[in-house]
């Protein structure tokens, strides 16, 4: 499969991140409600990030150009190992279904960031920075998570 672009929101700005962080947050607390669906909280959550720029490209806001450079670059060779992964059978952290676009690769690697921090640290050390940065903190210090990679 072909790859993509996450450089094409390069000029755009964060706009008001609080008014999207606040929508965002609104929309997966009405998630929460229905506990059938609450599961899905952090892959929605991720999806209104993504939306930050008014596009889901699997890029959220970030503050500069040179954060989407690298972005992009690690983003682009992970959603290709993924592909791959999903390709061959392959085991992986990641749910395969993030190999269809890069706005569902965004949403399940900040599913996997917040639920499997160890694990996805282990095995995707860049990727795992990347979200680290963007969502400024690092899970894997706190997270219930089993210590062993899988």
């Amino acid at each position: 499969m072909g790859s993509f672009l996450w450089i094409g929101v390069l000029s755009l700005s964060a706009g008001n991140r609080r008014d999207q962080c606040g929508t965002a947050l609104r929309f997966c607390l009405a998630l929460l409600k229905d506990f059938t669906v609450g599961e899905k909280v952090l892959h929605e959550f991720a999806h209104q990030l993504d939306y930050e720029d008014f596009q889901t490209d699997g890029a959220p806001a970030l503050a500069t150009r040179a954060e989407y450079v690298t972005w992009a670059r690690v983003m682009s060779r992970e959603f290709a190992a993924l592909q791959s992964a999903g390709e061959t059978g392959t085991s992986t952290v990641l749910d395969t279904y993030g190999a269809t676009n890069p706005a569902e690769f965004f949403a399940v690697v900040t599913e996997a960031f917040f639920e499997r921090p160890r694990a996805l640290r282990g095995r995707h050390p860049e990727l795992y920075a990347q979200l680290a940065r963007f969502f400024r903190q690092d899970p894997s210090r706190y997270s219930a998570e089993a210590t062993t990679t899988p």
